[in-house]
């Protein structure tokens, strides 16, 4: 069996679809400007897509990857849990 790690950036491609330069310390503005999120989106299709089944991924907790691998039948273990809270749902991805 081989073993991969798998983190998706829940918020990798936002700020450019917008107009900004990223969205290093800018999540928020983006999502104020109307960008949603594609990575998991792209994540998903990736794994669909996979021939070889025989793999087990190393992952983090909800959308940085574990979401994603929930809904396919590959088999995973989460290493690491992203903090989110109630009052900031912006998830720390550094």
């Amino acid at each position: 069996m081989t073993s991969i790690g798998f983190i998706i950036n829940p918020y990798a491609g936002m700020g450019g679809a917008v107009g900004l330069k990223g969205t290093d310390n800018s999540v928020k503005e983006a999502i104020s400007l109307g960008a949603e999120p594609q990575s998991a989106t792209k994540a998903l299709r990736f794994l669909s897509g996979l021939k070889e089944k025989d793999i087990h991924f190393f992952t983090v907790n909800g959308e940085m990857g574990e979401n994603a691998l929930r809904k396919t039948n590959l088999s995973y273990t989460i290493i690491y849990h992203s903090e989110k809270n109630n009052l900031d749902p912006i998830i720390k991805t550094s």
